[in-house]
């Protein structure tokens, strides 16, 4: 083990507010790893129950604790803990998940053979509110190239599952006070300027529960998703396009309903057509990843006729693009 006042590798970064229940299983689960050069730095949100009680149990010297004396939000006790951070990267951990063992050890192996990689994020099995594994799991896209398209669509990246670079994360003043979806948009910033991954790897469990910030604050997240999008068409050239935000933030939430398939035909053109002119992303591989999202909006469907006469439409089909076993499985629906 290092002494304290060397310069740990990573810096494990809890934020915490009244999260006395989880908050042991959180932390035993850090200092439990298969890989010993870190701090765990917890930023105790100005709690008012348990929670100093139950981290003060633990007697480890690799864990520094600062309070900030009142409940001051997520941004706030993030961006503290960068510049309060000794380590070269910082991994988050929310105060109610579970860090796999092997979780460190991969990330720091990942990102320092990969130095042009600023963050690197994977796999998640979902657990509930007792710590039961529910069965299932939150999976996100892998490897690296042409991963930033993706945040059009989706949010890939599992934020307690996330690892990245705290040079890059000062370079870009850390995370906004947006309330919600901090996370999303801290990492859709830094997809503009560097490159982030994510590993095929399971590196956590992932409590959802009733008490989820991301449950609770559904509303303001849409509100922070569309600031998100109406920058992200800018980049492409698409400007006070509030219709086609509305259907891009539809297919975003999976809120299929809300519009007709041509709508949201007509919104994969558009985005075709704008990142031909702009070269925001590489243009072959975005449009076959606007195919692959408009066989998913097929797939929502009942109609066999829409997907006979729309399939194909030249406007955003190609050949290549074409697979039998996918286009039977739309027609057998």
């Amino acid at each position: 083990m290092k002494e304290r006042f060397e310069a740990p590798g990573i810096t494990v970064l809890m934020t915490v507010y009244n999260g006395e229940k989880h908050i042991a299983e959180a932390v035993a689960s850090i200092l439990n790893q298969d890989f010993g050069d870190f701090e765990l730095l917890i930023i105790d949100d100005g709690s008012t129950d348990g929670t100093a009680s139950v981290i003060a149990q633990f007697n480890d010297p690799r864990i520094r604790v600062l309070h900030n004396g009142a409940n001051k939000g997520v941004a706030f006790s993030r961006n503290s803990g960068l510049y309060a951070a000794r380590g070269q990267y910082i991994s988050i951990l929310d105060s109610d998940d579970i860090a796999l063992p092997n979780r460190l050890s991969l990330q720091y192996r990942f990102l320092t053979a990969n130095p042009t990689v600023a963050l690197c994020g994977g796999q998640a099995i979902l657990i509930d509110g007792s710590g039961n594994q529910t069965g299932t799991f939150e999976q996100v896209p892998v490897g690296s190239e042409h991963l930033a398209m993706h945040l059009l669509f989706r949010d890939i990246f599992i934020n307690p599952s996330c690892m990245f670079r705290r040079s890059v994360a000062l370079q870009l003043g850390g995370y906004r006070d947006l309330g919600v979806a901090e996370d999303f948009e801290f990492y859709y910033r830094m997809s503009n300027a560097y490159v982030l991954a994510n590993l095929p790897d399971f590196l956590i469990k992932y409590r959802i529960h009733q008490h989820n910030i991301s449950v609770l604050r559904a509303e303001e997240s849409k509100r922070v998703e569309r600031m998100i999008f109406s920058d992200m068409f800018r980049q492409l050239g698409l400007h006070g396009e509030e219709r086609l935000l509305d259907v891009h933030h539809s297919l975003f939430l999976r809120t299929w309903e809300r519009f007709r398939p041509r709508d949201y035909l007509n919104l994969l053109i558009r985005l075709n057509t704008a990142n031909k002119n702009s070269n925001k992303y590489d243009i072959d591989a975005f449009a076959s990843y606007l195919f692959d999202q408009w066989v998913m909006i097929l797939s929502q469907g009942k109609s066999r006729r829409t997907v006979i006469f729309t399939y194909f439409n030249p406007a955003i089909f190609q050949w290549r693009f074409f697979r039998w076993r996918v286009f039977l499985k739309l027609l057998r629906r």
